[in-house]
């Protein structure tokens, strides 16, 4: 039998869009855990910890800080404070994030992005723009490791990272720290998507009827908002009779990139790029890339000294 914990909140709610993303457990106020972990049952109206004897919780892989189990020998609550076991004696409650119908909001800055869950992923449905803008006008101005997060926005106008986010070159993204699935410069509980994290959502919607028709991988505009874009005149690309695009809720809009030869900005309307966190080598990277004439999405390698766009996922 599994540990109980109850919830308030309606069986309606918590089944909304497939159900919550992520729920926090917190014990008198302070975080000890979520529902990602591998010993938790989720129920409409409940969670359930599943019991764990003294061995099996002494031979957890990590463990993590903020691991909640129950113990099933002493019959009580024990959480790890990153150094040692200690029993629960306290007040539970839970925090409930609904992708798709929740804004994310930046701790950091207090930014708001709105989000979509595609498949059993939850994205950001907005580009990141989080830093200081820096001046782009020759290949030499780089974003730096000084410890500020730094953005280019595009013809150096503000305004142009509040409408299409900021663009930055993939060190930079990954805040220096080069692993596949890093939380880079995402929000605290969200990371830099891997080549195969975009592989699954992609996977999702061409396998689920968001393909053009219907049918098949031509799926960027199911992707591609319903404005910013270039107009083209053959069925099927983003840029045709874009009224009809978006029916994913992924919104990408035409933010174009920055060049590495001369600094300049480039393709405004026409493209956007989106970073991965996966690397092919110490120079180029994987990401993606959708155009106003094109149907389907490309995987291309880049200079990591472009500057793109980037789309968080949520851990």
């Amino acid at each position: 039998m599994c540990f109980v914990i109850c919830m308030s909140i309606s069986v309606h709610a918590i089944s909304q869009n497939g159900g919550f993303s992520v729920m926090n457990v917190y014990a008198n106020d302070v975080y000890v855990g979520d529902t990602t972990s591998n010993h938790t049952e989720i129920h409409p109206s409940h969670i359930q910890l599943c019991p764990m004897s003294d061995v099996d919780i002494a031979n957890l892989p990590g463990p993590e800080k903020g691991t909640l189990v129950y113990a099933s020998d002493a019959d009580a609550i024990v959480y790890y404070n990153g150094d040692s076991w200690y029993y629960f004696d306290g007040t539970l409650y839970m925090e409930v994030f609904y992708c798709g119908y929740e804004t994310l909001i930046d701790s950091r800055d207090s930014k708001e992005y709105n989000t979509v869950k595609i498949g059993n992923q939850c994205w950001m449905a907005e580009n990141l723009n989080i830093g200081t803008m820096v001046a782009s006008n020759a290949p030499g101005n780089w974003q730096t490791d000084n410890g500020i997060i730094e953005k280019y926005c595009y013809n150096n106008q503000n305004t142009n990272c509040d409408t299409y986010g900021g663009l930055y070159q993939w060190r930079e993204l990954m805040n220096y720290v080069l692993v596949e699935g890093g939380q880079g410069i995402c929000p605290n509980g969200w990371h830099v998507p891997s080549t195969g994290e975009w592989s699954v959502m992609q996977n999702y919607l061409s396998d689920n009827g968001f393909g053009y028709g219907g049918s098949g991988n031509d799926i960027a505009k199911a992707l591609a908002s319903q404005n910013t874009w270039n107009s083209s005149t053959t069925p099927g690309h983003i840029g045709n009779d874009q009224s009809s695009n978006n029916a994913s809720g992924f919104s990408a809009l035409g933010t174009g990139f920055r060049w590495t030869d001369d600094g300049s900005f480039q393709h405004l309307n026409q493209a956007t790029y989106f970073w991965t966190s996966t690397a092919t080598d110490g120079t180029f990277n994987f990401r993606r890339r959708l155009r106003y004439d094109q149907s389907t999405v490309e995987t291309l390698n880049s200079s990591h000294l472009f500057g793109f766009s980037v789309r968080c996922i949520l851990d």
